[in-house]
């Protein structure tokens, strides 16, 4: 794309390169969606360790969504398994979108939606709670 840009008596012209106007492009799914069995615990406290289990997951580039937040750029070494430390703050927006205008979501005690996220789609959402701090 190019730009020109006047300021007084300059003008510059401009080539920008790497920009896209719109939504970004999601990744080409490779396969069906991951399927989640399990969250292990079903509850937890922040800086708790978490385990995922289910189908279909990445071997990187997944996403924990908890509620309306992401845990974003998890790795699978088995791609059944997805394990992370449950964090007070996630990311606000899905891993197809790479400028957030929201900083970030804070994790309060309630009980969520999580699902895992990857070029696939978003898998089925199983219930979890986040527990006051120790």
């Amino acid at each position: 794309m190019k730009a020109t840009i006047s300021v007084g008596l300059l003008t510059a012209a401009l080539a920008v390169s790497g920009c896209s106007s719109g939504a970004p492009t999601a990744p080409t799914p490779t396969g069906p969606p991951a399927t989640l069995t399990q969250v292990q615990p079903a509850s937890a406290a922040i800086g708790d360790s978490l385990a995922v289990t289910g189908t279909g997951f990445a071997a990187t580039g997944n996403s924990v969504r908890i509620g309306t937040g992401y845990l974003h750029n998890l790795s699978s070494d088995d791609t059944k398994t997805l394990t992370f430390v449950l964090r007070g703050t996630l990311g606000a927006c899905p891993p197809t979108v790479s400028v957030c205008s929201q900083q970030a979501i804070v994790l309060t005690a309630g009980t969520y939606k999580l699902a895992v996220v990857n070029a696939n789609g978003a898998s089925n959402e199983v219930s979890f709670e986040v527990t006051a701090s120790k």
